[in-house]
């Protein structure tokens, strides 16, 4: 469970990053 928020949590990162 906490590894899946963790990919979760840097696609979310990754994906801000490309939005930014």
């Amino acid at each position: 469970m906490g590894q899946f928020f963790a990919y979760v949590a840097v696609i979310t990162v990754k994906e801000n990053n490309y939005v930014a």
